[in-house]
């Protein structure tokens, strides 16, 4: 996938500004606030209709204006053009018009633009809580796969619905068992559906995380990918060794109904759901221990690019298109070896790389970087392509 063309008017401090990317680096340099990230969030905005900040829309709206529009012209690996604007105007819905459809909803743009992105915040996959990790893999499968994303949103909805009668019933002490069973039946369903999917998901990602970890470490250090679904302990191990999809799926659903009957009256006591994927854990092991205890700073880091390039290498394999990858800030984390380490290996794999960052002088030497690269220089949110 290329980015030909972005456009941004009124997104942050960016008023009117027009990017024309190279086919591989793209560097933008400029001090803190000068607007480098505002690019990447752009893309991110035409790529999820959101920012990866989890910004709202409204705060994302230069000051003293009321709409901010991103628009980009893409092509892909097949020479497809795609196009695709969002604009959003405070107080209204926003738009998004694309090739396909001049009234679209963010659900149906997400995989259109594959998207990588790595910045020093997403530390939080190896070093936070399982949410972090959750919120990995729900990421990747939904640019990956439109009937998980259905699923996972339709999945929500079910979870609130159900939490919701399980908290009328705390405060009112009536229940109706035919309405909430009709909504466990959808809530059980779905999250079936999601833990098989994040089940051979891991099973697919965690070679290729190995594989990477080992390659830019040069170390004997061994790391693991574990899922856990937080409601199939007895079966846990069964799931481990399943090959067969549809075994699996009813493992899952065994597990998950046997949950459902044992927890109610905990639950109706809590006015909480206790159990389903929204509790699942992604486990990363470094020599059998969990990372986020043992782990240190550097190898942390290295974890994360691991991961960031298993993603890449496999959104490439289920799309058959070459992500974007979006850099934000790293130069801020990683060492310099680090750095042309990751640099080299996008090189290698083809891949539209974006990158800021406040001072590239380090790069200067490096001939083989700035023979492919294109420099912009940022300030106050204007952009001047620039020659080193």
């Amino acid at each position: 996938m290329q980015i030909k063309k972005l456009k941004i008017q009124h997104l942050r401090n960016h008023i009117d500004s027009e990017v024309i990317p190279n086919e591989k680096l793209n560097i933008f340099y400029g001090a803190n606030g000068s607007g480098k990230t505002t690019i990447l969030e752009a893309i991110s905005i035409v790529s999820f209709s959101k920012s990866f900040t989890n910004s709202t829309d409204t705060a994302l709206i230069q000051n003293g204006e009321n709409y901010y529009k991103v628009l980009a012209e893409t092509s892909n690996n097949f020479d497809f053009k795609y196009k695709i604007e969002v604009f959003y105007q405070k107080g209204q819905r926003k738009k998004i018009s694309d090739s396909f459809a001049e009234k679209q909803i963010p659900k149906n743009i997400i995989g259109n633009i594959p998207l990588v992105h790595l910045s020093p915040d997403l530390k939080e996959i190896t070093m936070g809580s399982p949410e972090n990790r959750r919120e990995f893999i729900d990421k990747v499968l939904s640019q990956s796969s439109k009937s998980y994303l259905e699923n996972l949103i339709n999945f929500k909805k079910a979870l609130k619905q159900r939490n919701s009668l399980l908290s009328e019933f705390q405060r009112t002490n009536t229940f109706d068992k035919n309405f909430f069973e009709s909504w466990n039946n959808v809530f059980i369903d779905l999250a079936t559906k999601i833990i098989t999917k994040r089940f051979e998901f891991v099973n697919e990602i965690s070679p290729l995380f190995k594989r990477i970890y080992s390659e830019i470490t040069q170390n004997e250090e061994i790391v693991d990918l574990i899922y856990e679904p937080n409601s199939c302990e007895e079966y846990f191990q069964d799931l481990l060794n399943e090959d067969n999809k549809n075994q699996l799926f009813l493992k899952v659903f065994k597990s998950l109904a046997g949950k459902s009957v044992k927890l109610l009256p905990v639950e109706l006591k809590r006015g909480l759901t206790l159990f389903g994927p929204q509790k699942d854990e992604l486990k990363i092991l470094l020599n059998d221990a969990l990372a986020r205890e043992q782990a240190s700073q550097g190898q942390h880091k290295s974890m994360l690019i691991a991961l960031k390039f298993a993603e890449l290498e496999f959104l490439h394999s289920i799309t058959n298109e070459i992500p974007v990858v979006l850099l934000d800030d790293l130069f801020a984390e990683l060492d310099e070896n680090r750095i042309l380490l990751v640099l080299n290996k996008l090189i290698k794999k083809n891949a539209q790389t974006f990158i800021t960052l406040t001072e590239p002088k380090f790069l200067y030497p490096n001939t083989q970087l700035n023979s492919i690269a294109k420099y912009f220089a940022v300030r106050y949110g204007k952009l001047m392509d620039s020659q080193l």
